[in-house]
């Protein structure tokens, strides 16, 4: 069992592993570690930086300022902030266009179909909620799948989402794989957990095959207006996408772009998008990249991760005004012509799934 360290040990354990206190002086970092965060999450920032280990087996992190960690301790605030928005409202829309779908399906019993398909009479654990309740308790047991989206977890509700979808159409969703990719970023910012930790970081899919993620590669790039082709630029732009925080979020924006299809909702999602854009690069070039004289980035794995993933908000930023309501789901490699497409229609409107 670890003892816990008072601020003094915790600044000396900074100061031990090279960090320097240049940007943010020891007194603000006192007061930001008492009162702003904490010492083991502010700490996990530095593995974004390279670390010199010498003959004893201590180490020392290279060009390391306290300032530094504060920096991406905020930018990673606000990127969670973003994240959590716009899951929120990829879990609404779902919801919208499921009710879409039932409403014009032929069958009238299509909506207990998907529930006993789902579930098989099983259904999940529903936590107490004083928000729901009282319509658990007066409903006795018999809900209806609209009583579900109210009831069950963001995983749930997307299981019965592909379940109509596999009944209608004999396959998963489009975009299943992706929404899965969007509830475990959504859980992961719903508990605090950093998304900067580590930006080195693979995505599962380069971690599991060492391969890069073709369906979400295709479907970034559409979206950024980016052939696949070999130009060092491109490249830049293909490799950031193999890190976890990147890959992750360009899942996020892709599946915002294909789901919420509300102009308030999306004119909405373009200001926040700017406001993290704002934060993200208001100290970016200069702690990280080439401000100031640097002949190189000061912290190339930063500055290319933050300066590639701008691309992925930037592109979504154009694209709200030209995308149509209730679109006909297309694959995520064609993400980036679907929300320019001027088609209208619904998903699935047909009762045998054409």
């Amino acid at each position: 069992m670890k003892q816990r360290a008072t601020l003094d040990e915790q600044i000396n354990t900074l100061v031990s592993h090279g960090v320097t206190f240049d940007l943010m002086d020891e007194e603000k970092a006192r007061r930001f570690l008492s009162n702003n965060s904490y010492f083991f999450k502010i700490k996990s920032y530095e593995n974004n930086y390279r670390k010199t280990i010498d003959e004893s087996g201590g180490y020392v992190y290279d060009n390391l300022d306290f300032g530094h960690l504060v920096e991406l301790s905020l930018v990673d605030f606000a990127l969670s902030r973003l994240v959590w928005s716009m899951c929120s409202s990829i879990e609404h829309s779902i919801k919208v266009r499921f009710n879409q779908l039932i409403m014009k399906d032929q069958n009238p019993d299509i909506a207990d179909i998907c529930v006993r398909r789902c579930f098989s009479g099983n259904l999940p654990t529903m936590h107490d909620n004083p928000y729901t309740d009282d319509m658990k308790t007066g409903l006795q047991g018999d809900f209806a799948l609209w009583n579900l989206w109210e009831l069950l977890g963001f995983n749930d509700q997307l299981t019965l989402f592909n379940t109509y979808w596999r009944y209608r159409h004999n396959e998963n969703h489009p975009y299943q794989h992706l929404l899965f990719i969007v509830r475990k970023m959504r859980n992961a910012v719903s508990h605090g957990n950093c998304l900067l930790t580590d930006m080195s970081r693979p995505s599962p899919h380069k971690k599991d095959t060492g391969r890069s993620d073709i369906e979400i590669t295709k479907a970034a790039m559409r979206l950024c207006d980016k052939p696949r082709k070999t130009g060092s630029k491109t490249r830049s732009f293909q490799q950031s996408l193999d890190r976890l925080v990147a890959h992750n979020y360009a899942c996020v924006l892709l599946c915002h772009l294909e789901f919420v299809d509300s102009p308030r909702a999306l004119i909405h999602s373009c200001h926040e998008v700017q406001s993290f854009l704002d934060r993200m690069n208001q100290r970016r070039a200069l702690y990280f990249g080439v401000a100031g004289g640097a002949r190189e980035p000061r912290n190339i794995l930063i500055d290319s991760t933050l300066s590639q993933s701008r691309r992925y908000p930037e592109a979504t930023s154009r694209k709200p005004a030209s995308k149509p309501t209730n679109s006909t789901p297309k694959t995520p490699t064609a993400a980036g012509n679907r929300s320019r497409s001027k088609k209208s229609g619904n998903a699935s409107t047909d009762a045998n799934g054409k």
